[in-house]
């Protein structure tokens, strides 16, 4: 346990943050948490084998999330809110510790595709298009 926290440390410090990365090879080992949230909940929603991406959606931006995935002739099949900054619980584990503590946590926006453009709602777009798509 303690090699793979040292590797993190590393991968994290030697990604300078006003940077953008170009590939995974130049992101940091955790590559950014809300990301993966939010790809596994898009992932959970396919119900056939197609391939699923969690696209970032700006609260401020002027695109739906119908329009975000249709830009990358992708199908939008649901929308979150992944929030950010949550209360960082105690490690547990050797015991169950914050019980009862909310830490992270997601809305689910039925009907989030077509959420208004400019407005505040979801903020990753779930986009679906065949197994062999190319990456956007």
């Amino acid at each position: 346990m303690k090699v793979v926290l040292c590797l993190l440390v590393v991968g994290i410090s030697s990604f300078r943050s006003n940077e953008a990365a170009t590939t995974f090879d130049h992101a940091p080992l955790v590559y950014n948490f809300y990301d993966v949230m939010a790809q596994a909940a898009c992932a959970a929603r396919g119900t056939t084998t197609n391939r699923i991406w969690a696209m970032r959606r700006s609260c401020s931006g002027v695109k739906t999330c119908h329009q975000i995935c249709n830009g990358h002739r992708l199908t939008c099949i649901h929308a979150y809110h992944v929030y950010k900054n949550p209360k960082i619980l105690l490690e547990n584990s050797d015991m169950q510790t914050d019980e009862g503590v909310n830490g992270l946590s997601m809305t689910n926006y039925v009907g989030g595709c077509s959420w208004r453009a400019g407005h505040c709602g979801p903020n990753y777009c779930c986009c679906e298009g065949p197994w062999n798509t190319p990456f956007p």
